[in-house]
């Protein structure tokens, strides 16, 4: 075999048989190529797909090469505050290998909780209101049911219970008294395109199924994945599956009338990409916000669907009720910016996900 040049930078210049190996500045062109092409494929046959599989529920976490010093799988996804004022939770985002107990007001990890041997967490939690208990969203690998895991955060948090959900790709919940409503996105985790999304609520005490509705069949790809609660209300902002051309509405209602969608314009609607990347209520209940990372827009609203504002903001999808009952959008590229108007303010060296909260 012939030894590699010393000097490449002499042999890539006189790439023309004199003095080099190369024939030609092709050639030489064409090596360079080849060797930058065996990395990237390296990187991804081994680094990316191996861990990643070809879907969430075939893909295997410890096959990461930095999986023991959790650097990744360091994303975290939604934040669940306890009502002590203290406590709170992070939950990895999906496919959650682990979640987070911390004190928010010390800044410091209490304890981290490991998904379940053949289970991984579904990158949101919740709080019971005496803040013994934690669930979170959860999915089976072996067959992509959705279950509502139960720890037991006084109990060497254990999971004490699995309550089904009754889709699959449980995504968000909250707790609304003494129920649980669940977001299932609905996408199977085989290679079927069609979903099936699905709101249901279960009694918090012992898992009960109390109500289970779904998407009008012509708005059936639409995902349902994240809510909120405003005048006692149930609000739920979804992800299209459908063709990207489609204009669908993305944001329904929960209450005793069933689930209804509502129209929030041509302008929002088109604003948001076909995405929604979060929803919240205004502190006072009477407004929400939706945000699209996609769309670069967050929309404000009321509980009928009348948009009162809307906000640019590129890579938005973090939102927060202020105390002045407006809200704060966060961005990707570390900006935040208010829905009451002014510009964004940049804060250095962060790059804010995809869920905000307001301690």
């Amino acid at each position: 075999m012939d030894r590699p040049p010393q000097d490449y930078a002499v042999h890539f210049i006189a790439a023309d048989g004199n003095g080099s190996q190369y024939q030609a500045p092709s050639e030489a062109t064409l090596e360079l190529f080849k060797s930058l092409y065996a990395a990237v494929e390296l990187v991804a046959d081994h680094k990316l797909a191996r861990p990643m599989a070809d879907k969430p529920a075939t893909s295997r976490p410890r096959l990461a090469e930095s999986w023991r010093s959790e650097t990744s799988l360091a994303n975290g996804h939604g934040i669940a505050l306890g009502l002590d004022g203290a406590g709170a939770v992070a939950v990895a985002r999906r496919p959650g290998r682990y979640l987070v107990v911390f004190d928010r007001v010390a800044g410091v990890a209490r304890a981290r909780i490991d998904a379940q041997d053949g289970f991984f967490f579904c990158g949101h939690a919740v709080f019971a209101r005496d803040g013994g208990l934690l669930y979170a969203t959860e999915t089976r690998v072996e067959d992509a049911a959705g279950f509502i895991g139960v720890y037991d955060l006084r109990a060497n948090r254990h999971r004490v219970a699995a309550w089904p959900t009754l889709g699959c790709d449980p995504h968000e919940l909250l707790l609304a008294g003494d129920a649980l409503v669940v977001a299932n996105g609905g996408f199977r985790q085989d290679d079927d395109p069609e979903i099936d999304p699905s709101l249901v609520r279960l009694d918090a005490r012992d898992g009960r199924v109390l109500a289970q509705v779904k998407p009008p069949e012509e708005l059936s790809q639409v995902s349902l994945r994240h809510l909120a609660i405003a005048d006692g209300r149930v609000f739920v902002a979804g992800q299209y599956a459908g063709p990207k051309s489609d204009r669908p509405p993305l944001v329904a209602r929960w209450d005793r009338g069933g689930l209804a969608f509502l129209d929030l314009g041509d302008r929002a609607t088109a604003g948001l990409a076909n995405y929604c990347g979060t929803i919240a209520a205004s502190a006072d209940g009477t407004r929400l916000c939706v945000a699209s990372p996609r769309g670069g827009r967050a929309a404000v609203f009321d509980g009928e669907g009348r948009v009162l504002s809307e906000t640019a903001l590129v890579d938005c999808c973090g939102v927060a009720a202020t105390a002045d009952g407006e809200f704060l959008v966060t961005g990707g590229r570390g900006d935040l910016r208010r829905t009451s108007g002014g510009p964004p303010v940049a804060v250095a060296g962060a790059r804010w996900d995809n869920h905000a909260c307001r301690l």
